[in-house]
């Protein structure tokens, strides 16, 4: 066995590597099946058995970092969901990321205002400027939904690029995306003529 044996820098699992490194005789490890009545292995399982229901714990060993970096990470997305869940904002966005996690969300500055139903929106224009929200179409509220799976205005876009499905499904798919951009580069230039010169 070599002088390195892993990377863990428990002192006691150092102790029992120094005992191995330095024992005069020649030690092998070999699998055994456990439960088949091996003797030295079900006296291993017995005195394993026994620590459980010890009321003092003998040594306690300390918590790698890796360990106690999931534990972290385990507890951060927990709180982080319970806010996500509750809160009363960005509510648009949680209709197609209802779980939180670590994975970006392919996004640029078009996709993003559809992912947020913000931006170029009639609704989102309505909240802040006070416009119409009313699509020109004038069939529905112009919010991310009309725009994506109804509005008749993009109904050519909509044939070259996706067909009906989930909000969510669109926004997985680079060819989905480039007929979502292009939806919303046109809605922008919309906005963007409408503004007084």
């Amino acid at each position: 066995m070599g002088k390195t044996v892993g990377q863990n820098h428990s002192s006691h699992i150092l102790k029992i590597k120094l005992l191995i490194q330095n024992f005069d005789h020649e030690i092998k490890f070999m699998w055994t099946r456990a439960h088949v009545g091996t003797i030295g292995n079900e006296t291993a399982d017995a005195y394993a058995k026994m620590s459980t229901n010890k009321e003092n714990i003998d040594c306690r060993l300390a918590l790698d970092r890796k360990f106690l970096n999931q534990l972290l990470l385990k507890d951060i997305l927990l709180k982080w969901q319970a806010n996500w869940t509750s809160s009363i904002k960005g509510r648009e966005v949680f209709e197609l990321c209802p779980v939180v996690h670590l994975k970006g969300l392919h996004g640029n500055f078009f996709i993003n205002q559809l992912i947020t139903g913000h931006g170029a929106l009639a609704k989102h224009q309505n909240r802040f400027f006070h416009k119409s929200d009313v699509c020109a179409c004038g069939k529905a509220v112009e919010d991310r939904s009309h725009v994506i799976l109804h509005c008749e205005r993009w109904q050519d876009i909509r044939k070259t690029h996706f067909s009906q499905c989930s909000l969510l499904q669109l926004f997985c798919t680079k060819r989905v995306r480039i007929g979502l951009e292009a939806i919303m580069r046109k809605k922008l230039e919309d906005v963007l003529q409408d503004l007084p010169q």
